[in-house]
């Protein structure tokens, strides 16, 4: 899918057989690529123990997915959740920003005691995500702040504008509120803006995880459609990378 939106503008973007050639373009690479790997690494597994084949491989697969993630992952993006109550709901926030390439979650109690986040629920995320906690609504929105992140509150509210109508490609916070009483007042007060998902039913806002979902979704259309999920290597992905080396050898 990364590959699709990348070849995507190169092949006659905009024309009714771009699409498909991008798919056929991608298909045809990452056949190449599974190539090599299989003559210059794979082959080689194959003379090992059968138990090691296994662990080899495994630990292939799980460095190039992680890579990817970073590569192609977004470090001007914060998913904050402010006093998120419900356990399963936080972690479900977690599993959607990995998937949209947001590597970094802030969780903001100052109100309920900070969930447990479920391994299961998350989709095992929590363990490749920068996850900052804060007691305090000052502290955090100072280090959105300081990381020229623009925060946009998510809450129902008059004067609240359509997450349609936002301009998602620039530096951003997204705050996603608790259950029951939104966005705090506090977190309210220091935000750019507040935006609200239209609803078309008689429901008046979906649940907190489905929000977030269909906030990144909006942020990942708007991101691709410009080019931003472009392979980048930069020295925070550096850093982090080499925080994940380190972790996993004192392991």
């Amino acid at each position: 899918a990364f590959l699709t939106y990348q070849v995507h503008p190169w092949i006659a973007a905009g024309t009714p057989g771009g699409f498909f050639a991008s798919i056929f373009i991608c298909g045809v690479l990452v056949a190449f690529i599974g190539l090599v790997f299989e003559y210059f690494f794979l082959r080689r597994v194959y003379h090992a123990e059968e138990l090691m084949q296994l662990v080899l491989t495994l630990a292939a697969v799980l460095i190039i997915r992680d890579l990817t993630k970073l590569i192609w992952g977004l470090d001007d993006v914060t998913v904050v959740l402010d006093n998120v109550h419900d356990a399963h709901n936080a972690s479900a926030v977690l599993r959607s920003a990995d998937g949209f390439g947001i590597g970094r979650v802030a969780l903001l109690y100052t109100e309920h005691p900070t969930p447990a986040i479920s391994k299961g629920v998350s989709g095992y995320t929590r363990k490749w995500m920068t996850i900052d906690q804060y007691d305090d609504t000052a502290s955090c929105v100072a280090t959105l702040r300081a990381r020229g992140e623009q925060i946009v509150a998510t809450h129902v509210e008059p004067g609240a504008r359509s997450h349609l109508e936002i301009d998602w490609t620039h530096p951003v916070a997204v705050v996603l509120g608790n259950e029951h009483e939104g966005c705090t007042p506090a977190m309210r007060a220091a935000a750019d803006a507040t935006v609200a998902i239209p609803m078309q039913g008689m429901a008046q806002s979906f649940n907190v995880s489905v929000a977030g979902a269909i906030i990144l979704a909006e942020l990942f259309r708007q991101r691709a459609k410009q080019g931003m999920y472009q392979p980048e290597w930069n020295t925070t992905k550096e850093t982090l990378y080499r925080s994940w080396l380190a972790r996993e050898t004192l392991a």
